[in-house]
């Protein structure tokens, strides 16, 4: 999984690196790594790519929209 790929879903699903960073329980820094192509983790990446949108992930985690 490229970089770009990381980024591109995070905005299409309407993430920020910090929210999905904390949804997935890493670091921000981590993530930014990752979405730059500094650092490469497929286990992460998968993780990322099967978040659901940010709104649906708010609705389930009781915090609103």
């Amino acid at each position: 999984m490229k970089a770009i790929e990381l980024k591109i879903e995070l905005i299409k699903k309407g993430w920020s690196q910090k929210d999905a960073a904390t949804a997935l329980g890493i670091h921000q820094v981590y993530m930014n790594q990752l979405c730059n192509g500094r650092r490469k983790s497929r286990r992460t990446a998968t993780r990322i790519m099967l978040l659901p949108p940010y709104k649906e992930y708010l609705k389930f985690a009781g915090r609103g929209a």
